[in-house]
């Protein structure tokens, strides 16, 4: 009597052994392809990827399932209670292991207070005993809109406005140095970094960080210490430039005069006024084909 076996085309797995192939029903072997030219003999060996079973990828963001952030509400030697921004009230337990940190810098577990926003990784998903703790340190970015005694206004992109509130303590850097509180002016990028008040209405800046401003374009002319630039979209700017300004034409450095009508260049600096620059660096590319004179010139689209 013959006897017919369907098999299931999901449950057959085939693995190329050699010139032959193992095929695979469930957990057992039912064929095995292939030829031994020593003895003659059907003989095949198992991939140890086969023989242990599936391989399972390691999934990069299983610490993060460690990971509750939110408020804190009350803090012991042995507890650390936070409120999540959900409002929900979790309660974790501190050890002699657990590691603190404020941004980026180790902390002791005395400068947590009320208040502080922290987020916490526990040593597992199930347990409530705490690994790390880290002080989020609160961040703000935008553009400065006034300057009045120690009080900074600040607007984001979207015009939101904020308050930064100043003081001797608060340090200010500038291309990776310390600056002197005068740097900071209307019109200048930041970001400000510190403690949120108690009222919730401005944040008490310990470091505040002016970035330099960039405009690329094609040189129009060139005055004494000031070049015209057209940028994108018909905009034009001014760069003024001085005897700390940096020159570079590719990666070897430049000077003045290497900036003539029709170069392409990108100065960077501090807005020192409408559509002005006062630029410490400036990096001269080719001229651009069309630019024959300031009436012409023009610079690619993807320069905004």
């Amino acid at each position: 009597m013959k006897r017919s076996v369907r098999v299931h085309k999901k449950a057959i797995i085939r693995v190329a052994v050699g010139m032959g192939a193992i095929c695979l029903v469930g957990a057992g072997v039912v064929a095995v392809g292939g030829h031994d030219n020593t003895t003659g003999q059907v003989a095949a060996t198992l991939p140890s990827s086969v023989t242990t079973g599936h391989r399972v990828r390691p999934n990069k963001y299983r610490h993060h399932r460690h990971l509750v952030g939110g408020q804190v509400v009350g803090v012991t030697a042995q507890t650390l209670t936070i409120r999540t921004p959900g409002g929900v009230t979790q309660t974790f337990d501190l050890t002699s292991t657990t590691a603190y940190r404020r941004g980026t810098s180790a902390i002791g577990a005395s400068t947590l207070a009320d208040g502080d926003y922290v987020r916490v990784r526990t040593t597992t998903p199930s347990t409530s005993i705490a690994a790390a703790v880290r002080v989020m340190v609160p961040t703000v970015v935008g553009r400065v809109t006034g300057v009045s005694g120690t009080a900074v206004t600040i607007a984001n992109r979207f015009g939101l406005v904020r308050t930064l509130d100043t003081s001797s303590a608060t340090n200010y850097r500038e291309a990776g140095s310390s600056v002197a509180s005068s740097a900071l002016g209307v019109g200048e990028i930041v970001t400000a970094r510190g403690t949120v008040t108690a009222s919730g209405a401005a944040l008490d800046a310990s470091l505040i960080v002016i970035h330099q401003e960039r405009y690329a374009g094609v040189v129009t002319s060139v005055a004494g210490n000031n070049i015209s630039l057209r940028l994108a979209h018909g905009l034009t700017a001014t760069i003024d430039t001085n005897a700390s300004t940096h020159y570079r034409v590719g990666k070897a450095a430049g000077s003045e005069s290497s900036v003539t009508v029709g170069a392409f260049i990108v100065a960077r600096g501090q807005v020192s006024g409408t559509n002005t620059l006062a630029a410490t660096t400036i990096r001269i590319g080719r001229a651009h084909p069309r630019s024959k004179s300031a009436g012409t010139a023009s610079v690619p689209a993807a320069i905004a």
